[in-house]
């Protein structure tokens, strides 16, 4: 029998075994489900271990080697996250800018307005916001009501931030929705870098 097979075997006969442990109880039909049950967490044991033999042989396997999980190596590791995100968003502030739809009777989308201005005032980011409901915020008084540029730009959903690059006039979606300041920073990582997993 193949691995797969003797596992499908064990697994019905433990599961047989505590059936008929319960339905029907003994001394011996306990002993007999205990037995099949010890063998399975004796195998888990001697899994684990083998787990930990393998990253020590084998380091490519061990996560911590790439991304420690120990708190000791967290603020390091933060610091290193950080200068990642800072050098994206020099990037940004020297190539793109921000366009922002909202709406201006909306409580949330004003909220989002308060973070987008500090956001793009604390990073250098060229802002541009857009009222589609007419109703300016008053955390972005410079903005200009919509003059069909959310439907040229699909968006559908607000509020919403697109990052623009004006020389090509290309721009994609950055964010729908709340955001704060600090995931603003790491969503425009993940987009400029289409969203490559850092662990």
């Amino acid at each position: 029998m193949t691995p797969s097979e003797q596992k499908k075997v064990l697994q019905q006969a433990t599961r047989e075994a505590l059936d008929t442990a319960i339905l029907y109880p003994s001394a011996e039909n306990f002993r007999r489900f205990m037995i099949l049950q010890n063998f399975w967490t004796d195998r888990a044991t001697d899994f684990t271990q083998t787990s930990k033999l393998a990253r020590l042989k084998y380091p490519e396997l061990d996560y911590n080697v790439k991304r420690s999980h120990y708190n000791g190596s967290v603020e390091a590791r933060l610091t290193e996250e950080r200068k990642v995100q800072n050098a994206v968003i020099r990037q940004v502030a020297q190539r793109y800018g921000l366009f922002f739809f909202y709406r201006g009777n909306n409580a949330v989308d004003n909220l989002m307005a308060g973070v987008i201005r500090a956001f793009c005032e604390d990073r250098g980011i060229t802002l541009m916001a857009v009222s589609v409901d007419g109703k300016i915020s008053d955390q972005l008084p410079q903005s200009r009501p919509d003059s069909g540029q959310a439907e040229q730009m699909r968006a559908t959903h607000f509020p919403a931030t697109f990052l623009v690059d004006p020389k090509t006039h290309q721009w994609q979606p950055l964010a729908w929705g709340f955001m704060s300041h600090d995931d603003l920073d790491r969503q425009m990582v993940n987009v400029l870098t289409h969203f490559k997993p850092d662990y």
